[in-house]
């Protein structure tokens, strides 16, 4: 099988700011994205010192989790709700930015429910015909 005349077709799973992996998967010529999916979900669960930095260093990079880190000790780490309400603001602005561009996308509860699998499994993904 050739791949070079091929097209990938993705589905980006995200919880929000995820612009710029999507403005960089829409440059490529061989990529199509077949929809974005929103987890809204917000996890409350407590997790020790140890594993939300693990999480937040794969979840967001070195250099956010720094700067986190750097916002806690100065005092400025907000509460809960000022993160959930952050969160929802990069998913929105996520949504806008990915219809201004015509890619689907989908927010979602959870991405394991029946719904959620179903639709990221109508979204066909892939290697196709370009």
């Amino acid at each position: 099988m050739n791949f070079d005349d091929k097209k990938l077709s993705v589905i980006v799973l995200t919880h929000g700011e995820a612009e710029s992996l999507l403005g960089n998967l829409l440059k490529l010529d061989n990529v199509e994205v077949a929809g974005v999916f929103v987890e809204t979900e917000v996890n409350h669960r407590v997790y020790g010192l140890r594993e939300r930095l693990r999480r937040s260093i794969r979840y967001e990079g070195y250099a956010a989790t720094a700067m986190k880190g750097l916002r806690l000790l100065a005092g400025r780490g907000g509460s809960g709700q000022d993160e959930t309400d952050r969160i929802r603001e990069c998913q929105q602005s996520l949504g806008r930015f990915a219809g201004d561009l015509g890619v689907s996308v989908h927010f979602l509860p959870n991405y394991h429910t029946e719904e959620a699998i179903g639709l990221m499994r109508a979204a066909e993904c892939g290697v196709g015909e370009e």
